[in-house]
Parts: C-alpha cells; sequence; structure tokens
C-alpha cells in the first residue's frame, strides 16, 4: 500500500512491516544500512495484511487489528495509536475490499466466529446475518 509518499509492505510469516524511504520506492533501507521496518505490537499473532484507510495505516493480524499513523519519525516515521487496536482478526486475507469510505472484511472473533465486518472508526462492526454466517 502507499502513503505519504511511502510504500509499505508486509513480511510474510512475521509481524513485521516493511516502509520504503519518501518518494524513492527503490530505496527500503535507512542510513545504517538495515531495513525500515515496524512491528505490530499490541498482539502477538502474524501480520496478515497492510492497508492504508483514510491516511491511518491498518494492520491486519490473524486475530487482531492495529491502527498506526504518521508520526513524521525516523527512520520509521509510523507509530501505533494507543488504545485503537481491535482483537478482531482476518478470516481470509483477500475479503478486504474498501467500502463507502471505510473497509469491509471477513472477521474472525477470538473464539474462532467468522463474521462479514465493516470498521466504523476503530470498531469492527457486524454487517453479516446469522444465516450468511451459517453459509
Amino acid at each position: 500500500t502507499f502513503l505519504d509518499g511511502r510504500i509499505l509492505a508486509n513480511r510474510p510469516s512475521s509481524r513485521q512491516f516493511y516502509c520504503s524511504e519518501q518518494y524513492d520506492l527503490t530505496a527500503w533501507t535507512n542510513v545504517s544500512s538495515l531495513p525500515t521496518y515496524g512491528t505490530k505490537e499490541n498482539s502477538s499473532d502474524l501480520l496478515a495484511a497492510v492497508d492504508v484507510l483514510n491516511g491511518t495505516v491498518v494492520l491486519w493480524g490473524l486475530q487482531s487489528i492495529e491502527f498506526w499513523q504518521d508520526v513524521g519519525n525516523s527512520p520509521l516515521p509510523f507509530q501505533r495509536i494507543n488504545g485503537a487496536s481491535q482483537t478482531w482478526g482476518l478470516a481470509s486475507v483477500y475479503s478486504r475490499a474498501f467500502l463507502n469510505n471505510t473497509m469491509i472484511f471477513l472477521g474472525q472473533n477470538p473464539q474462532g466466529g467468522v463474521q462479514v465486518m465493516m470498521l466504523n472508526g476503530y470498531v469492527p462492526a457486524r454487517v453479516s446475518t446469522s444465516d450468511i454466517e451459517n453459509i
């Protein structure tokens, strides 16, 4: 995904996401020649996808969602928004879709229940019916 002149991409099978240099999408390292990356912090589940919604980075875990914002730090300009993390995870990586200035997705709760959810700000709200969930 793209935000504030940078590409953000998740590192497979980890909790980390990489961040390119600003407006230099060929440069993925900082001054110490180490990759510039962030780590999903609030939960130990793996990072499944990275999106941008209304200027906010959405880190989709298998059991949680974190929201980050650009605070201009260096080398990683993004920082987790305290108190915005959710205990819903992403049941299917390819279920994410943008709809009406928000995102809709197939969510999974901590007990393993799967529902169609829509982000209402930082809070996932149920969209599906019991009949859809049974299907």
